[in-house]
């Protein structure tokens, strides 16, 4: 019921805003005047049947019609359509001469106006026309069946604000004239249905509708909402919606005051409606809420984000969700719902949905996509005063929306505009285009809008023959241009919206969910992120109901209306990634197996393939008999004090008889586990041992130190058999597989140089020569982990990134830049090679697959985790705590804690057959733990 209620209330809120157009545009085509005609703050109070007279014509031709008053203007609606609306600021109008008469029983008024403005003539929807006569024209005005004197009075009050006035004294005048003309209506109780009908609560509101709203009064039975217009702007006097009907209620943000509430009905309607202040808005709710009828349907954001990351609903209704959850609305589009640009092609002739080259980085706001003009930003940043902001646009406002649909909503376009098209090169022609200016622009960081995954196209065709201009280069604006892999409109909505369902965006939309609803949204996280807005667009980022000024608190409202708003903070820690149905394939055993079970697995699993899709629920893993399933009777045996310095590497031999330790007390140890013997204890140099690695003859070490050397260290003669210098910095750690009759070893170093060398038996000893230098890195090397099987090396340095290599051919495989920030503290395959483990200083450990760089998963840790490896199963980690953690990657759970060291972790190693794990940490202590009793 839950995940079913959240998608069809997806659909219904994505219908509100183009329903509400196609019922607007059916309602102008039999009545043209509508709010949209006038400006946002402006009030239509009400109507008369008159005729007009344009004064000084050669006919003077009477004009049927209805005159509007309106506390900002006058407008005049002709009953004939193809005559234009006549539209006639107050601050216009020179005077009015209240004695014209035709005849001896027709009465009226004149008006003398400087200027005026023509719309909608022949009901086409196009610019309107200014008008401003060398001479100030006059019009004359003849009231049928109401007192001219009635609607005079009004007129020349309404004049007189206007008239000298500063802007709050004039503001003030006209809200007083409201109010008393509001408070004089009250509602008509013969509206309600049913005489049976208990009336719970009645109060003044404001209708919200995209880009206007309607004032009105708002009467609660204890069956239906009643909201009755204060005006007569639609044909409907009043509006009924049944408490039985409603499923969803949410408390909104308007205008950045906490003064909303939407309603939505079962029937797809809603109702929102705007109050005086919080209090208010909060006791309406209550009583809606404790009528027996209403149910509301489940909307747990916990069961939400659960359902979600199970694969239970789609991206396109989670992102609904939080975007409703945010106050974002499809009614008020200064809160329009907000989705990411998912592809960044648009010029190929075709587009392969698995290649992860054509998805933005959603790690990044849009801001940061282009470095180079992010290079921009930043220094713009650094250099201005408090409070700073990286982007001085938005990447969501009603002038976006209105771009993106300026096909189907030209009326709201005009009415934003004050009465115009943008030039006709500023337009939306074309999806490359606006993606060019949006990733390039030093003025445009915009997103993109729902109806991008949709199955409407209307809002790419310019079905309503518009005349949207011509481009400086000779082009007429009509359809949108679509990318080369679009065959139609609805080609390109397909493809889009498959794209944001795909397998790499499912596991990488939660970094732009932190973004835009969650931890990077505000503060230092946002500053990191480069995501930080002008501090207007932020909540509570003023308080209007303090703002006592008129002139300053209309100016903070109009650019809270235009400038955008950034959506409500959900979440305060990172976003988890979405599991989908996707488990780890069962381990494959690291090396080869006496019967070739290691060849046989990977055959019957596949090798083209990321990972395995093991349906939650349908196959079980017995977990038990896993090779670490009796990790959870993992038992402390031994402490062992081998060393006087931080511990930098541990290694067991084949069998798990043997430990190898180095320190920093640049002193390597050999104990027995076997019979519990220290035998061997050698110092090297002078500098720190920074790692340790068991060649194949498992007789000889190899060992890397800071001071930049790789030693070869013979066990059989007890001494070093050969060193050389092989960095200009200190060595972090060396690594190595079998290859070509011999070993390739591959160092990182402090310097962000990898080096891969070519080691050969030779007599006593080895033979080394350097066979590559990889310089991708440009920062210290922290973390590097090989697989012998795939040939495959990932390193990761100090500024989060990492790389993927091809140790036959030497070459970088693909960067893996956007999964961590911070520096990546270890790295480890899974025994099949198709997955690695990164450990973080930002406190996650992410699974992610070699090919496409999906997130599988995503732990977020208490601590911040130094130590990772796995068995493809299961996760075992050492922290800073100095606790040894058994995670379950199938179930994505914590499974147990072992807490034996005082000090942080700092290696960590498990025996082959997985009944042995010794750990080192930064206290100089090294312990033995094992499954045996």
């Amino acid at each position: 019921q839950l995940i079913n209620s959240s998608s069809s209330n997806s659909q219904s809120l994505s219908m509100a805003f183009l329903e509400r157009i196609r019922d607007t545009s059916g309602h102008m085509r039999n009545q043209r005047f509508s709010l949209l005609l006038l400006d946002h703050d402006d009030v239509y109070f009400e109507d008369h049947s008159a005729d007009m007279c344009i004064m000084g014509d050669k006919e003077e031709k009477r004009i049927e019609g209805r005159l509007k008053i309106c506390a900002s203007c006058v407008v005049f609606d002709p009953k004939d359509m193809v005559v234009p609306i006549y539209k006639f600021p107050h601050s216009s109008i020179v005077d009015y001469n209240t004695a014209f008469q035709v005849g001896a029983t027709e009465c009226g008024f004149q008006l003398t106006a400087k200027s005026y403005r023509e719309m909608k003539e022949g009901n086409i929807v196009k610019p309107w026309k200014t008008c401003k006569p060398d001479v100030p024209k006059r019009f004359g005005f003849l009231i049928k069946f109401s007192e001219v004197e009635d609607v005079v009075h009004q007129l020349l009050e309404l004049h007189d604000a206007w008239r000298d006035k500063i802007y709050s004294e004039r503001r003030k005048i006209l809200l007083d004239i409201t109010r008393r003309r509001h408070a004089s209506i009250t509602f008509n109780i013969g509206w309600i249905e049913d005489i049976s009908e208990q009336i719970v609560h009645e109060v003044n509101v404001s209708r919200v509708l995209p880009l206007t709203h309607n004032p009105g009064r708002v009467l609660l039975t204890n069956a239906i909402i009643y909201f009755q217009p204060f005006n007569n702007i639609d044909s409907e006097p009043v509006f009924r919606f049944k408490l039985s009907a409603v499923k969803n209620i949410i408390k909104r943000r308007y205008l950045l005051r906490d003064i909303g509430l939407e309603v939505f009905f079962s029937d797809d309607s809603v109702l929102y409606l705007a109050f005086d202040d919080t209090k208010e808005r909060d006791k309406f709710d209550s009583f809606i809420q404790k009528q027996e009828v209403v149910e509301l349907e489940a909307n747990d954001q916990e069961n939400m984000m659960d359902a979600w990351q199970q694969g239970a609903i789609s991206n396109f209704d989670y992102l609904m969700y939080l975007n409703n959850l945010a106050d974002r609305s499809f009614t008020d589009l200064a809160q329009y719902p907000v989705f990411p640009w998912i592809i960044c092609d648009y010029t190929s002739e075709s587009i392969d949905l698995n290649d992860p080259q054509i998805y933005r980085d959603l790690t990044k706001p849009m801001g940061a996509q282009n470095t180079q003009r992010l290079e921009e930003f930043v220094k713009r940043y650094k250099e201005m005063p408090e409070p700073k902001f990286f982007y001085g646009t938005h990447y969501s406002t009603p002038g976006y929306v209105l771009f993106y649909t300026i096909r189907v909503a030209p009326e709201y376009s005009l009415n934003l505009q004050n009465g115009k098209f943008d030039r006709a090169d500023r337009l939306f022609q074309s999806i490359q285009k606006t993606w060019n200016n949006a990733y390039e622009g030093m003025a445009d960081v915009k997103e993109l809008i729902p109806e991008f995954f949709m199955a409407s196209p209307d809002f790419l065709r310019n079905n309503r023959s518009l005349d949207l201009g011509t481009t400086q280069g000779g082009h007429r604006v009509e359809d949108v241009l679509l990318p080369p892999w679009a065959s139609s409109p609805e080609d390109f909505l397909k493809i889009n919206r498959k794209a944001l369902e795909s397998e790499f965006v499912s596991q990488h939309i939660h970094h732009w969910i932190d973004l835009i609803f969650g931890v990077k949204q505000t503060g230092p996280e946002a500053v990191k992120a480069h995501n930080l807005f002008y501090y207007m667009t932020y909540e509570n980022a003023i308080d209007l109901d303090n703002v006592s000024d008129a002139a300053e608190r209309k100016a903070f409202e109009t650019q809270i209306m235009e400038f955008g708003q950034t959506p409500r903070q959900l979440f305060h820690i990172h976003h988890p990634s979405r599991r989908g149905a996707i488990l780890l394939r069962e381990p494959i055993e690291n090396g080869e197996g006496d019967d070739g079970e290691t060849e046989k697995a990977k055959t019957e699993q596949g090798t083209s393939d990321s990972i395995d899709a093991l349906t939650v629920g349908v196959e079980t893993i017995d977990l038990q008999s896993q090779p670490w399933g009796n990790f959870n009777h993992l038992q402390h045996k031994l402490t062992l004090p081998l060393h006087k310095d931080i511990i930098t590497c541990v290694q067991l031999s084949s069998d798990g008889s043997t430990l190898y330790s180095v320190s920093q007390d640049s002193t390597l140890t050999v104990y027995s586990l076997t019979s519990y013997q220290h035998l061997l204890s050698y110092k090297i140099g002078t500098s720190a041992l920074s790692s340790i690695v068991i060649l194949p003859d498992e007789d000889s070490l190899l060992v890397s130190s800071w001071d930049s050397n790789l030693s070869v260290f013979s066990l059989e003669m007890g001494t070093v058999s050969s060193v050389w210098n092989a960095h200009h910095d200190a060595i972090a750690m060396v690594r190595v597989v079998n290859y070509d009759g011999g070993v390739l070893a591959i160092s990182g170093s402090w310097d962000g140089v990898l080096k891969m060398w070519q080691l050969k038996p030779s007599g006593v000893g080895w033979s080394h020569e350097c066979v590559a230098e990889l310089l991708e890195h440009n920062e210290e090397i922290t973390a590097l982990a090989v697989h012998q099987q795939s040939l495959m090396a990932i390193s990761g340095d100090s500024s989060g990134r990492m790389m993927l290599w091809d140790l036959d051919t030497r070459g970088l495989v693909r960067k893996v830049q956007d999964s961590h920030q911070d520096p990546i503290n270890d790295l480890c395959f899974t025994p099949d090679g198709l997955l690695f483990v990164s450990a973080c200083a930002d406190l996650t450990m992410k699974l992610i697959n070699v090919e496409s760089l999906v997130e599988v998963m995503v732990f977020d840790t208490a601590e911040e985790v130094t130590q990772v490896t796995t068995d493809g199963t299961f996760i075992l980690t050492g922290n800073v705590a100095g606790v040894l953690t058994l995670w379950d990657a199938v179930n994505e759970r914590e499974v147990k804690s072992f807490e034996e060291h005082k000090d942080p972790i700092s290696a960590l190693c498990v025996s082959h057959d997985g009944d042995k794990v010794v750990s080192g940490d930064e206290g100089h202590s090294i312990v033995y733990w094992s499954t045996s009793s």
